[in-house]
């Protein structure tokens, strides 16, 4: 996995927590 493209997940999921949507699909662990 590209170093970009592992940011952009990361990026991708703060998002979703700023604006409280839950992926229950993604397990960080």
């Amino acid at each position: 996995m590209k170093p970009a493209t592992c940011s952009s997940i990361v990026m991708a999921v703060d998002y979703c927590h700023r604006h409280h949507v839950v992926h229950r699909d993604l397990k960080l662990d």
